[in-house]
């Protein structure tokens, strides 16, 4: 995994982006008990929301974009939910390889699933005794080790930010059965080979005399 670093702006991109989310399109549906057209007032007070201030593009924090963005809303009568919330993160956020990480309530850095890589690492030299649930061993120290050791030497060096998500580490094994079942069949002989072309070619010319007869 990788941190995720984003900056938010309000722009005309980023209400295109309002406008195309599903969840958007859900709020344009009126609610049970609502009057005609409510959805569709709260998905226009949604978008004129961005254009109610002089927005300091861009924001490097969130809550400092929502707080805003959410003034603007309730001034519009418009209830800032979680879902318009998430809704409107979505929408602003750009990548930004510069911006500080996010990071959760505990300090913890906020993996950035878009940029989610897998690697494929050897566990050779490690014993495999037969288990009925294999999936322990790699909780094991040795092959905790073992990714570790790959990390340090084939990830962190080019991206220093990433990290291992342990739980989520699957155990597979690689059966290459072309190799260990192949067996070497050598080619046939050249004088072989050039006497079946010249036959060949024999009976190519023959047929063709009996065309021009």
């Amino acid at each position: 995994d990788r941190p995720m670093r984003r900056i938010w702006i309000a722009d005309d991109d980023s209400i295109e982006r309002l406008r195309a989310s599903k969840a958007f399109a859900n709020l344009g549906k009126d609610k049970k008990g609502e009057e005609d057209g409510v959805g569709v007032t709260r998905q226009e007070a949604l978008v004129a929301a961005f254009g109610d201030s002089a927005w300091p593009n861009p924001f490097t924090e969130f809550d400092d974009f929502w707080g805003h963005y959410r003034y603007n809303i309730e001034q519009r009568g418009v209830k800032p939910t979680a879902q318009i919330r998430k809704m409107v993160f979505e929408a602003t956020a750009r990548h930004a390889p510069e911006a500080e990480p996010m990071r959760d309530k505990n300090g913890n850095p906020e993996p950035d699933s878009e940029i989610r890589d897998q690697e494929n690492v050897s566990m050779e030299g490690l014993p495999v005794p037969w288990m009925a649930d294999p999936m322990p061993r790699i909780e094991s120290e040795p092959y905790l080790r073992s990714v570790d050791t790959y990390m340090d030497a084939e990830v962190l060096p080019w991206v220093p930010d990433a990290w291992v998500d342990h739980p989520k580490t699957k155990l597979g094994y690689e059966i290459p059965f072309t190799r260990e079942f192949y067996v070497y069949t050598p080619p046939r002989p050249l004088t072989e080979i050039n006497r079946e072309i010249e036959t060949l070619e024999s009976e190519i010319l023959e047929l063709l005399g009996e065309i021009r007869e």
